[in-house]
């Protein structure tokens, strides 16, 4: 068995890991260290945003904030383009 807090050291400021991939969908782990920002783009299909662990800002290209705290969770809608802040250390799951 394995958890999404396994191998966490935020060294860098944006890491990400393949947690499941098949023809129906992906989910990745990302992690964002305190300050770091994962740079505006967009995705060709819906996606779910799940923070499991800190705090995060998401803006979308509308200038919509959200703040995501462990446990909240947002859709994205596709090829709306965002981008993520790390408020503090953080651990996301992108399900899409």
């Amino acid at each position: 068995m394995s958890t999404i807090f396994q191998n966490v050291d935020f060294v860098k400021e944006i890491s990400t890991n393949k947690l499941f991939d098949n023809h129906n969908a992906v989910v990745t782990s990302i992690q964002i260290k305190a300050g770091g920002r994962l740079k505006e783009h967009s995705s060709p299909k819906n996606a779910f945003l799940y923070c499991a662990s800190g705090k995060v800002g998401f803006e979308n290209e509308f200038q919509e904030v959200i703040e995501l705290e462990q446990g909240s969770f947002i859709e994205i809608q596709q090829l709306v383009k965002h981008s993520v802040l790390g408020i503090e250390d953080s651990i996301l799951l992108l399900c899409r």
